[in-house]
């Protein structure tokens, strides 16, 4: 089985990947002719707000992949909302139990000032 990888050309040592072919022998072979035949390719690592490009030096075959920032997700920006209420709600609580205990010991010096 051949793979092969074709794309768009940046400079004569970097061309942008965009096509990733797993069996090149099922191409005719003026098809076959455009592609850069590889063993492998580098995976492609989920990072969030992360987009990843591969890249492929087509004189040595070298192989990487490059990442940029992009747009949160929908999901990531659900995410950092969640996140963000949760802390909220944690500080609130927080809030509230030391609110109780002020009461309390308002409520407690006040008994005392009347000398209950």
């Amino acid at each position: 089985m051949t793979m092969g990888v074709h794309g768009i050309m940046i400079t004569p040592e970097k061309m942008l990947v965009k096509t990733v072919h797993n069996r090149l022998e099922t191409l005719p072979q003026e098809n076959q002719d455009r592609f850069i035949v590889v063993d492998s390719v580098p995976e492609k690592v989920q990072m969030r707000g992360k987009g990843a490009k591969r890249y492929i030096n087509p004189k040595t075959k070298e192989q990487w992949v490059e990442y940029e920032d992009r747009a949160l997700t929908v999901e990531e920006s659900a995410e950092d909302q969640v996140t963000a209420v949760k802390e909220q709600t944690t500080k609130l609580s927080e809030l509230s139990t030391k609110l109780d205990r002020l009461i309390t010991l308002q409520t407690a010096a006040n008994d005392l000032a009347k000398g209950v």
